[in-house]
């Protein structure tokens, strides 16, 4: 395992706005939520991901900051890069 794989799901997931303004942190929110990482997440985490599904990241479960990523990768993930297929929510189980 690269021990940094689920540390790196974290900080996409869960950036560090402390020193943030509020203008930066509505546009990282909408950037978000509105769909814009969508793009980022099939670019960097779909090989993740279908390792995740290949059941290859279930050493992450044991630890609560790796299983947190587990489970976001799974959920989350999951259902942006397969929106709109029953394959969105073929994860559920597992996470």
């Amino acid at each position: 395992m690269q021990s940094q794989e689920f540390e790196e799901v974290l900080r996409f997931c869960f950036p560090d706005l402390s020193s943030a303004d509020h203008a930066r942190m509505v546009r990282q929110f909408e950037w978000w939520f509105r769909g814009g990482a969508d793009t980022a997440i099939c670019e960097r985490f779909l090989k993740l991901l279908e390792r995740a599904i290949h059941n290859d990241l279930d050493h992450w479960a044991p630890q609560a900051r790796s299983r947190l990523a587990l489970i976001i990768v799974l959920d989350q993930f999951s259902r942006l890069v397969f929106r709109n297929t029953a394959r969105a929510f073929a994860q559920d189980p597992g996470a």
